[in-house]
This record gives C-alpha cells, structure tokens and sequence, in this order.
C-alpha cells in the first residue's frame, strides 16, 4: 500500500483505539462484575477454606485483573495504531515503496487483531482459548517490528539526499 492508505488504516485503527479505550474506561467497570460472579472464582486447594480470602474480596480481585487485561489490549493496540502511522508518513514523505515498511504495517494490523482482538473477546466472553491467539498475535507484532527494522535499513540506504529547507532561503 502506499503511504497515504496506510494513513487511513491507522486513522480507522485508532479511532477504535480510542472506542475500546473509552468502554475500558467507562463502561467495562460496570459491566465487569456482571460477567464474571462466583462461578468464574478458581478453588485454590491449597488453601484451607478458613484461611481463604473472602468471596468479596476474591471477586473484587478478578475483576480488577480482567480490567487490567483490557487495558493491556488497549495499550498494545494504541503502541501499534501509532506504528502504522509512522509507516504511512515514511512512505509519503519517501514517496518510495519500501516492501519490508508493508510487511510491518500488515503485521501490525494483523497483530493488533490478533493480540487486542482477542484479549477484548477474552475478558467478554470468558473464552479461554482466545489466550492462544493473544499469544500468536504478539508473535506477529514482533515481527512487525523486526520488518520495521528491515525497512529502515533498505529506506535509509537508498534514501535520496533530501534538504530541508528553512522558511528563509525557501523565500529567496
């Protein structure tokens, strides 16, 4: 893609950064405990039951935990929005192709899906499974990385000399 698309991509991802990031905020709170109740608490054997922590307190705990791993997600996902926007504006202000910038830019796309997606499908659906695919899409995102390292070394090596000029000597 060129420069400018994947200013867009980034522009759409991250204004779902910005959605997830306000339900995280202020709808996910009160939500939270209506999701997950005594039946999601894990038995601890280890634990005699005397010693236990109250149910209250135990809940209270899960909760904060399931906030915290949508706030990750969020996090992740804004880091990468970001990533993708400085992949646009290298290729626009480059005005080159640059395949291992698009190799990067994909990878966090598909990353953010996989990583974030997953982990906002998690803590709504309790669908453990989904841990798996927060895990593959991290592989991904650092691989996103490491083609964002490749293109830079093949941006900067074939980079043309460009000047900038300041605003007085663009006057004379």
């Amino acid at each position: 893609m060129n420069g400018k698309n994947w200013l867009i991509t980034g522009g759409v991802i991250g204004l779902l950064a910005v959605v997830f990031g306000a339900f995280g905020a202020h709808g996910i709170e009160g939500v939270i405990p209506q999701w997950y109740g005594e039946d999601d608490l894990k038995k601890d054997d280890t634990v005699e039951e005397s010693d236990a922590p109250p149910t209250w307190y135990r809940l209270d705990q899960l909760h904060q935990k399931k906030l915290k791993t949508w706030i990750t997600g969020v996090r992740y996902h804004f880091y990468h929005t970001l990533a993708i926007i400085a992949v646009g504006v290298l290729l626009l202000v480059s005005g080159q192709k640059n395949k291992w910038l698009d190799c990067a830019a994909t990878c966090f796309v598909i990353g953010i899906a996989g990583f974030s997606g997953s982990i906002y499908v998690l803590v709504i659906s309790k669908v453990g499974i989904l841990g798996m695919t927060a895990a593959l899409g991290g592989v991904i995102l650092v691989l996103g990385w490491l083609f964002f390292v490749l293109g830079m070394l093949q941006f900067s090596a074939r980079q043309p000399n460009v000047t900038l000029q300041s605003e007085a000597s663009r006057e004379n």
